[in-house]
């Protein structure tokens, strides 16, 4: 009777644990609270289950748990050391719930339609933020297309692109090869549909570098397949949403775009945006050589404590700047807050989950809607953070959870 009521206990834990992170992908581009509260009761559920239902032994965690201990450490430390200060707890955070999430997928022993209705409640919450974000810039209440919770529009914009090229994927490679039964035409044509509305979102945000970003993964795939089709398919899909998207009203201000592009090519300079952009990269290179801290950084979210005035610059900076955020570059904040411990953490991973999708490519197994979907979370947020926002914030926690469902994946 015990081992009953604890068989029953476990099963019902594995269920919550899987209605709230389908609770998680809806609501992570669109509401800040409930995302919250359902991030707080994934880790309680998580750890309830690893320490009462999975017996503690001291097995050597797997490459990837290695990864995202590691990830974890880092932000600890950093943390610990830095302490007081500005940033608080809320890298340490950021970090430990991606990791949860990310663990929780990838070694919930989700079935196959589990994680392609995971897959769906992301593109659901995606297609609720857009409608939002779309009514708020008709009424005024926004300036640029953005969804509700998920950072300003270049933030936005990569969160958006991770969840197109996972649309894609599972239009373009359909669902038949993880037995998700039966796959209808019907079911076939909204992915494409999806993918059609995540593309015209896309470039009505007008983010550069998460336009390139997509661009650059849809010629990895095209480099991968090698086929004209592919090619010629999505050049004829980015022109006609271009098309589309000029033709939306100026509120929606999705022509700046073609005008920042035009204005480089005329007149060979870059506009004010771009200017703070390479002030930003000198500051937190100049941080990480002047500051004294390069092994574990000045603490996660700290870099707004960095003062300029106190740099040495061999040419002055652009601007005085009062407040920072970041370096408008992934990898030189996280070098500047977390150390060379933090950045090599976090390039593990992306080389990781990167070796191991040119593995599944080169055997040409596993090549399913998740391998696609691990592509876009490894590429976009990789490429469009070149130029822009570090690895925290919503676009992370979903490129975290797409980690997890392809290596689930690649498991069964």
């Amino acid at each position: 009777m015990i081992i009953f009521e604890a068989d029953m206990t476990k099963k019902w834990l594995e269920n919550a644990e899987f209605v709230l992170l389908c609770f998680l992908a809806v609501m992570l581009p669109i509401l800040e609270a409930p995302k919250n509260l359902a991030l707080v009761l994934i880790l309680i559920v998580w750890l309830t289950r690893w320490l009462v239902f999975k017996p503690y032994n001291l097995r050597r965690p797997d490459a990837l748990e290695f990864t995202l201990l590691w990830l974890l450490l880092a932000a600890a430390v950093s943390t610990a050391i830095n302490w007081p200060s500005l940033g608080q707890f809320k890298g340490l955070k950021d970090t430990l719930f991606s990791v949860i999430v990310c663990l929780a997928v990838s070694r919930g022993n989700l079935s196959a339609r589990r994680r392609y209705l995971l897959a769906a409640m992301v593109a659901f919450g995606v297609f609720i933020g857009l409608v939002w974000a779309g009514i708020d810039v008709l009424l005024g209440t926004r300036r640029y297309l953005e969804f509700n919770s998920a950072g300003v529009v270049t933030q936005s914009s990569i969160y958006l692109g991770v969840a197109l090229v996972m649309s894609f994927g599972i239009a373009f490679a359909g669902t038949s090869r993880d037995a998700v039964v039966p796959e209808s035409g019907l079911q076939r044509t909204l992915w494409w549909f999806a993918t059609v509305v995540m593309l015209l979102g896309l470039i009505a945000m007008a983010s550069r570098g998460a336009i390139l970003a997509v661009a650059t993964v849809c010629f990895i795939i095209f480099l991968l397949h090698r086929s004209l089709k592919v090619l010629l398919g999505g050049l004829f899909a980015f022109v006609i949403a271009f098309s589309i998207t000029q033709m939306l009203p100026s509120k929606f201000n999705s022509a700046r775009f073609l005008e920042k592009t035009h204005q480089l090519a005329q007149t060979g300079q870059i506009d004010l945006n771009d200017s703070v952009r390479l002030d930003m990269w000198r500051i937190g290179i100049a941080q990480f050589a002047q500051g004294g801290s390069p092994i574990f950084g000045i603490g996660p979210r700290n870099f707004q404590t960095i003062t300029p005035s106190k740099l040495a610059f061999d040419t002055p900076l652009t601007y005085n700047y009062d407040r920072l955020d970041h370096a408008h570059n992934l990898f030189i904040t996280k070098l500047v807050e977390e150390g060379i411990f933090g950045l090599a953490a976090l390039l593990l991973l992306l080389g990781q989950v990167s070796v191991s999708l040119f593995r599944d490519w080169r055997t040409g197994k596993r090549l399913n809607w998740q391998w696609y979907g691990a592509l876009g979370a490894v590429g976009v947020p990789s490429v469009a953070g070149l130029f822009n926002t570090p690895w925290y914030r919503e676009h992370a926690l979903l490129a975290m959870l797409l980690f997890g469902l392809y290596f689930s994946s690649r498991s069964d």
